[in-house]
């Protein structure tokens, strides 16, 4: 049943708490996701429950949950624990604070009724030992127990054991297990065991636009458009893209630098490390962050677009094995070729070399890589090629509308599901 053609059914759409580490802000993947995905539920439905806060361009109403940070003790040291427990006999009601690796989550009792009740149902985004001992903080203070949906967009597999016994106390409670890729499905079965169900949920969904690019130029000095939007999380795969796109330059003369869009926090970190963006020269010009209609228009516009994953060595194992950026979707939908810095194991060279949708320029393999780049570059028809296959990947999987109509209903299911009684113990991990 469509919601959209439902007015009565919206009402009847369950409360959700979306609890994760991160607030959910259009300045990154998760937060995109959340508002696409959910841009057709009401708002007074949904809170963000988080612990942090890099930006404030917040999706939902939003409760950040207070953190001190104890940077002068040891995650081993048993003060931690004697702290805790003095905390916890400060409050009248028990589990009001929880001390994890050295932070310490605060109270933990939220007032739901400000926020228009407690929640019908969690969806959870949490992927990390430190994650799952927030939300097992927060679900032991919830006022009735709830069905739990728990979407690994990520993973992180330190602390493995302590994640492993999170993940089982609150096991009765979990209605619905998802995955945003194959390696991320394959990897959590070590959390689930074999018994479970893991169905795959992507989080490249877009609305289906009637403008995408149709046409595609010939290389032309100086007019040649290449775009890169999102964060850069891989400081060796920024280097080997500035490397490559700098060998390019050199070999075909007049060719214009990148053009990234980018946040703000991204563009310091990498100036601290000594790069600089110069108007009108350079590798890659900071294009600044752009409006949805202006970031359509710039993609459409563009010849090439890029996503920089990973170096030769990855600056970190978990993100470099499962982490699938949601660009992906915005440039599938666009019709744009892609260019994909990586090693050829990762989730999103796998998708570019399996539907066609354009290059891997695989560092470890530099002058081969280097050469496909530039021929990529030259040949018009060969991107164009890969252009209309990404429009033709994204109309065919990642229609936003269709999924909404299957995941609204879906939600409204997995919050009527009874749970057992689930009993979460008071844990100290160091």
């Amino acid at each position: 049943m469509a919601v959209k053609n439902a007015p009565s059914f919206r009402k009847d759409l369950p409360r959700i708490a979306c609890i994760g580490a991160e607030a959910l802000t259009h300045s990154h993947g998760t937060g995109l996701m959340f508002s696409r995905h959910l841009a057709r539920y009401p708002r007074s439905k949904i809170v963000d429950v988080h612990y942090q806060a890099l930006a404030t361009n917040f999706v939902f109403p939003k409760v950040k949950v207070p953190v001190c940070e104890l940077r002068n003790m040891e995650w081993n040291d048993p003060m931690l624990a004697d702290l805790n427990s003095l905390m916890q006999k400060g409050h009248r009601r028990p589990g009001t604070s929880f001390v994890y690796q050295g932070r310490m989550f605060g109270n933990g009792l939220i007032n739901w009724d400000k926020l228009g009740g407690t929640p019908d149902l969690i969806y959870s985004t949490c992927y990390s030992a430190r994650d799952f001992a927030f939300l097992h903080h927060i679900y032991r203070n919830l006022p009735k127990k709830v069905p739990i949906v728990q979407h690994f967009l990520d993973l992180d597999f330190n602390f493995i054991e302590t994640l492993k016994s999170l993940y089982k106390e609150l096991e009765p409670a979990i209605v619905a297990v998802w995955a945003l890729n194959e390696s991320i499905r394959g990897a959590v079965r070590n959390l689930t065991g074999n018994d479970v169900k893991i169905d795959l949920k992507l989080a490249l969904h877009q609305p289906v636009s009637r403008v995408f690019k149709q046409t595609h130029r010939g290389f032309c000095p100086d007019d040649f458009s290449s775009i890169m939007i999102g964060n850069v999380w891989s400081g060796t795969a920024y280097l080997a893209l500035h490397r490559a796109w700098s060998d390019c330059q050199d070999e075909l003369r007049g060719l214009p630098p990148i053009e990234w869009m980018g946040h703000s926090r991204r563009f310091r970190e990498l100036a601290h490390m000594g790069f600089r963006w110069t108007p009108g020269g350079g590798v890659v010009e900071n294009g600044g962050y752009l409006s949805s209609a202006a970031l359509k228009k710039a993609l459409v516009g563009a010849d090439l677009a890029i996503i920089p994953f990973s170096g030769e060595k990855a600056d970190r194992e978990d993100y470099n094995s499962y982490s699938l950026p949601s660009r992906l979707g915005d440039y599938c939908m666009a019709g744009l070729p892609v260019v994909v810095i990586s090693q050829p194991n990762t989730e999103p060279a796998r998708y570019v070399r399996d539907f066609g949708l354009g290059i891997v320029v695989d560092p470890a393999e530099w002058r081969i890589s280097v050469k496909k780049l530039k021929h990529f570059i030259l040949d018009r028809d060969w991107r164009e090629e890969c252009g209309t296959n990404a429009r033709r990947f994204a109309e065919r999987t990642l229609d936003l509308e269709s999924y909404q109509d299957e995941l609204y209903p879906r939600l409204t299911e997995l919050a009527r599901a009874r749970i057992p009684s689930v009993r979460l113990e008071r844990h100290f991990f160091p």
